[in-house]
């Protein structure tokens, strides 16, 4: 609980134990990595490494089970100037309800990066964001692969007049958007 100020480029290494995330994680425009066993991020828990005018942050989230983000609203926000990028790999599922969002701000041209990887699953019932803000700007890429299904409630890659971004999925089996 509570909020916990990271240092930029530190490396968070839980072994195969499970997280349960109930606070705030400010990672500032730094490069943060986990490693844990699953990671459950409760309804009061949120990681944030978003600036108005630097960069978002960079967080590589890698567990051995499932990560699940559960709640409403924003779960991890590294929008930033430019986008920040976030990278999700779970030996089991992803599941959010929660936002994730990497864009580039309104002073910025580019729009950041989401990648999704699960050995099973990936069920996001939010937005996904990775989107340039800027009416000049190019948007930023969103990647998601799994080895069953992916639903994704929404994806918001749009640009400005340098282009939207690319949006790759890869399943084992069904696909919604």
């Amino acid at each position: 609980t509570g909020t916990h100020l990271i240092d930029p480029f530190s490396f968070l290494d839980f072994g195969d134990r499970a997280v349960r995330l109930e606070g705030v994680l400010q990672i500032g425009s730094g490069s943060v990595s986990l490693l844990a066993g699953s990671l459950h991020m409760a309804a009061t828990g949120s990681i944030v490494g978003s600036g108005l005018s630097t960069r978002g942050g960079t967080l590589d989230i890698d567990v051995l089970g499932d990560a699940l983000l559960e709640g409403s609203g924003s779960g991890i926000d590294l929008r930033g100037a430019p986008g920040g990028a976030l990278a999700i790999e779970a030996g089991g599922m992803i599941v959010s309800t929660r936002a994730l969002t990497a864009s580039g701000r309104v002073s910025s041209p580019q729009g950041g990066t989401i990648t999704l990887r699960a050995g099973d699953s990936v069920l996001v019932d939010a937005a996904l964001d990775v989107r340039a803000e800027s009416s000049l700007g190019a948007s930023g890429s969103l990647s998601v692969d799994a080895g069953h299904d992916v639903r994704l409630a929404s994806v918001d890659a749009t640009g400005g007049t340098e282009g939207a971004g690319a949006v790759e999925i890869t399943a084992g089996r069904d696909v919604r958007v």
